[in-house]
């Protein structure tokens, strides 16, 4: 029996059967697939438009008040003011590396509301873009409109577009990396956003941590290159900021209010001894972020790289000293995989925590005037926090034991096993296959990469719903 599309070409007008029900059945779920896409598509749409209606109804020292610092910074530096000594008519400092300016100079000339046009439309593709790159590496099948829009209706997302904040690109930077770019230019992106925004660089020991010295180097080099324009362009701001500037917490607001959600915004709030606080904080960070590390580790080795980076993005919020809101899309995205996970318990978590990252449960019961215990009242202005410290201790708790979990049996009953030359810098599903082990029935038995396993009924993985046509998940 020839074998052909998973049908008998010999049985006669038999076979052409199966292969017509196959064609309908195919093409009802394109059709299917289609309309859930514009369905999500729209939706996101009406989400991105009513979004961009509320920012013409906030005051006006908080409409697009990030992106006025930006712009401001960068009109400073080309009339050759001080960089660190400019205030924002809200009375904000700029706070980020002497590089970042730089990447503004071409907006700042552009009128306000032409820029501030642009800058929003780029958050929004950003949020979209972020959404279907997640998507193409989810455990499940999923659309990346439908991730895009929760991305966008969670507290960061709105956040994000109404201070015109550069948190989205910074998280789309590291994700595409990490996700999409090339072996050879892996760390890249990553060095680019830490010249901008100092968090990233704890994707250097990462790599370290899982053996790519290669994406380590990149980024660090990456990182120099570019501070290294940054003070060749502005050598006094750039002597300001790495000795005066960065030091400063002050400058970037008051530490103690809700909307920081790291370690440190925490301890303010809990009232530790200003004594104490430093080494407080230096020891919960080292802890966070060493577990948050390996277990980011186990997740890689195991294939799982969308959760390991998440993961580590997760420690970034945690231990930065100032994580505003708009810096926690990490947050949301881990709330997001726990729903995808396998474990009930995880997706009970996972909806907690989305619903903690778009409802500002302290502002709403605030707003209906009800008396709470103040360790009651500490808890929910903390939840964010807490939430993000219980994923990098929990590492998605039994997620990550199922990811690193032996590879279903062969159709002869034995386990594939992952090949030695396992090829972890793909940054995906599709790690190398031992695919000789899965017998004739696997078309990559010479093949080098991607997955061959099989679903025990003399089905090719890839054929199951949910799986790509190489046989990872989709």
């Amino acid at each position: 029996m020839r074998r052909g599309w998973g049908v008998d070409r010999t049985a006669g007008s038999t076979g052409h059967a199966d292969l017509d029900r196959d064609a309908d059945t195919s093409w009802g779920a394109g059709i299917g697939g289609w309309v859930r896409a514009r369905y999500w598509l729209a939706v996101y749409v009406l989400v991105a438009l009513g979004t961009v209606a509320l920012i013409p109804t906030r005051p006006s020292d908080d409409r697009l008040a990030d992106l006025g610092v930006y712009l401001g910074a960068a009109d400073t530096v080309r009339s050759g003011g001080p960089l660190y000594d400019f205030h924002a008519a809200n009375g904000d400092p700029f706070t980020y590396p002497p590089f970042a300016v730089l990447t503004f100079l071409p907006l700042s000339r552009l009128p306000f509301l032409q820029a501030a046009v642009i800058w929003t439309a780029l958050s929004l593709g950003a949020i979209a873009a972020l959404g279907h790159l997640v998507a193409r590496h989810w455990p499940r099948r999923v659309d990346g409109w439908l991730l895009a829009a929760g991305l966008l209706l969670s507290a960061p997302g709105q956040s994000e577009v109404r201070f015109g904040q550069v948190s989205i690109l910074i998280v789309l930077a590291v994700l595409t990396d990490e996700l999409a770019l090339p072996p050879r230019w892996r760390g890249a992106l990553v060095g680019l956003a830490a010249a901008v925004k100092l968090t990233p660089l704890l994707w250097v020991p990462y790599y370290l941590l899982t053996g790519r010295r290669r994406e380590a180097a990149v980024a660090a080099s990456s990182f120099v290159g570019c501070t290294v324009v940054g003070a060749a362009v502005l050598p006094g701001d750039s002597l300001a900021f790495w000795t005066r500037a960065m030091w400063a917490t002050d400058r970037v607001g008051e530490l103690t209010a809700p909307g920081n959600q790291s370690i440190n915004g925490m301890l303010l709030r809990g009232g530790v001894p200003v004594a104490w606080r430093p080494w407080t904080w230096a020891v919960l960070v080292i802890i966070v972020c060493g577990v948050a590390l390996v277990r980011a580790r186990r997740l890689y080795r195991a294939g799982d790289t969308v959760r390991a980076a998440v993961l580590v993005g997760c420690a970034t919020v945690a231990a930065s000293p100032v994580s505003w809101t708009h810096h926690q899309f990490w947050t949301v995205l881990a709330a997001m995989l726990l729903i995808a996970g396998q474990a009930a318990a995880g997706r009970v978590a996972g909806v907690g925590l989305l619903v903690v990252m778009t409802v500002d449960l302290a502002w709403l019961i605030g707003l209906l005037a009800v008396r709470l215990a103040s360790s009651v009242d500490y808890l929910l202005a903390n939840l964010r926090g807490l939430g993000v410290v219980a994923v990098c201790l929990t590492g998605f708790g039994a997620l990550a034991a199922s990811a690193s979990a032996p590879p279903p049996a062969a159709p002869g009953g034995e386990a594939v096993r992952p090949h030695r030359s396992t090829r972890r810098s793909t940054g995906t599903y599709g790690v190398r296959e031992d695919a000789r082990r899965a017998g004739p029935e696997c078309p990559l038995a010479s093949s080098s990469a991607g997955w061959c396993r099989s679903s025990g009924d003399g089905r090719r993985v890839a054929d199951l719903p949910g799986w790509g046509p190489v046989g990872g998940p989709t």
